[in-house]
């Protein structure tokens, strides 16, 4: 019995070492979450960034094949929230290529016209950044319209008082 705990005593501080390393390049080990590492021995590799509001942003080591939707897939997808029947959202993607010390854009879309035309993007190269906005747009609703309705009538209740005053009434 005492032998078995001393083997897993032993052991224990090489599995919480192990547990720590997410990724491995060359002779280079991280534990930060986010850094990603998706290439299969052998492959020729970029580096990509992933920014916005995807689930999981951050750096991206990729096979150089890798495209623009596999590349999201693996970062999850937009970060999306339940929304109300009258809102409606819009999701941007934007791909920036490095150019001479600046990044400029190299693909500009909502995310339904990405999907819609999968041969319209330009490959991803080392170095690219991949920014992914959501907006949310809330639809008119009645409590809108109660604090316009509140608003009007008070602006009316004042014009009424101001020209019962002036006229001396």
């Amino acid at each position: 019995m005492r032998l078995c705990v001393f083997l897993v005593l032993l052991a224990l501080p090489a599995f919480l070492v192990e547990a720590q390393t997410f990724g491995e390049v060359e002779d280079r080990q991280t534990n930060v979450p986010s850094y990603y590492f998706h290439v299969l021995p052998g492959e020729g590799t970029m580096q990509v960034f992933v920014w916005g509001t995807v689930r999981a942003p951050g750096l991206y080591v990729v096979s150089d094949e890798t495209g623009l939707d596999e590349l999201l897939s693996l970062a999850g997808g937009p970060q999306l929230r339940e929304i109300r029947n009258n809102d409606r959202r819009e999701v941007a993607i934007r791909l920036y290529h490095p150019e001479g010390g600046a990044r400029t854009i190299a693909y500009e879309a909502m995310l339904d016209e990405m999907i819609a035309n999968p041969g319209e993007y330009p490959p991803l190269r080392d170095g690219d950044v991949i920014e992914v906005t959501v907006h949310d747009i809330q639809g008119f609703g009645w409590r809108d319209l109660f604090s316009v309705a509140g608003a009007m009538a008070a602006v009316a209740l004042a014009v009424e008082r101001i020209i019962s005053l002036s006229s001396g009434n």
